[in-house]
């Protein structure tokens, strides 16, 4: 990888790490339609769409560093999977214990130790049963994409989009706004859907967009005011929230991720700031801590807290997002740089 290259993966990882954090900030607003005035809600709604694309571009950026090469199937597993099972069981079982005081539950300490084996044990700990999927298929893709021309890669991809994306939101409009279910008597379960965001990586990195598109920049903040739009739409209609317009099968997330993946592959003439390098290396122990200290912060200390709902929504959610930022980082920064526990949280 070149220089260049190696400097927009780190300012992709970076702002997908940022909008991971600002979507988690603002998820208590966006459920809150009937108990917020309506610009409010729009405010944090617009905050949690910045978000949505975070974890698709995760799983980009790792499309784009492991597919271009073939790897030994053998080695490939060893060092991957040495890298994320142990920072999965510690966090796993340090999130069990949260979640227990959270709930004041009253679960034995083998329930909870053995709680991590049932699945995820927080809400964002999902992500590490989705990655062991993706590199239990990696060495397979490897080969696949590499023996694909160039087309029949597009085809694929074509194929995913339709099948896992616009079939899917179109049988959801047409039940939301005509009552008209849209069925289909097979299965659509391949290409399976971040899976499709792994090869997509892949492919940008390797062949950029197939057409020109100029200011992916503002087409990415328009698409997003658009995705809150609708997704207000569909919640009036409704009269519930729907998170379908911004969940990653959403084909305006998929145009979110596309459209910053590749505004910052073409800024090369940026450097990396020194900012962004310290956020680079935190960035995995970030994502793991961040929600610890959104939820600390939400209890408070001695009547003082912060959360998306402690003043309005243009106040509240950047103050709230910046705080979690700073402490998180700052946390990570130093547990990197202790031996041993330094291997759960880089």
């Amino acid at each position: 990888m070149s220089r260049t290259e190696e400097s927009s993966i780190i300012k992709i990882r970076v702002f997908a790490t940022m909008m991971v954090v600002l979507l988690h900030v603002s998820a208590p607003v966006r459920d809150q339609w009937h108990s917020m005035a309506d610009m409010n809600w729009f405010i944090g709604a617009i905050f949690d769409s910045l978000g949505r694309s975070g974890v698709p571009l995760f799983v980009m950026i790792s499309g784009a560093l492991l597919l271009p090469c073939l790897s030994d199937w053998r080695e490939f597993y060893r060092k991957r999977f040495t890298r994320i099972l142990i920072p999965m069981f510690i966090w796993s079982i340090l999130y069990a214990f949260f979640w227990e005081w959270q709930t004041v539950g009253n679960r034995s300490l083998i329930e909870i130790l053995f709680s991590v084996l049932s699945g995820p044990t927080y809400y964002h700990l999902w992500y590490f049963y989705m990655l062991i999927g993706l590199y239990l298929v990696t060495p397979f893709i490897q080969v696949l994409v590499h023996n694909l021309t160039k087309q029949r890669l597009e085809f694929l991809l074509i194929l995913w989009i339709i099948i896992r994306l616009i079939i899917p939101n179109l049988q959801f409009q047409l039940s939301t706004w005509f009552n008209f279910q849209l069925g289909f008597g097979f299965q659509f379960n391949f290409p399976d859907l971040y899976l499709g965001y792994f090869i997509l990586g892949y492919y940008l990195r390797v062949f950029g967009l197939p057409f020109k598109i100029g200011s992916k920049g503002w087409l990415f903040f328009g698409v997003t005011l658009l995705q809150t739009a609708l997704s207000a739409a569909v919640y009036a209609r409704s009269g519930v929230y729907q998170e379908f317009m911004i969940m990653p099968y959403s084909p305006t997330v998929l145009l979110q991720a596309t459209l910053f993946f590749c505004w910052m592959i073409e800024r090369k003439e940026q450097p990396v700031a020194s900012w962004m390098s310290i956020l680079n290396s935190c960035s995995f122990g970030l994502y793991l801590i961040h929600p610890f200290i959104i939820e600390l912060l939400k209890t408070g200390f001695k009547g003082l807290s912060l959360s998306s709902r402690s003043m309005d929504t243009i106040g509240s959610i950047p103050a709230t997002w910046l705080v979690t930022m700073i402490l998180s980082t700052a946390i990570i920064y130093v547990l990197i740089k202790i031996p041993y526990i330094s291997r759960g949280v880089s």
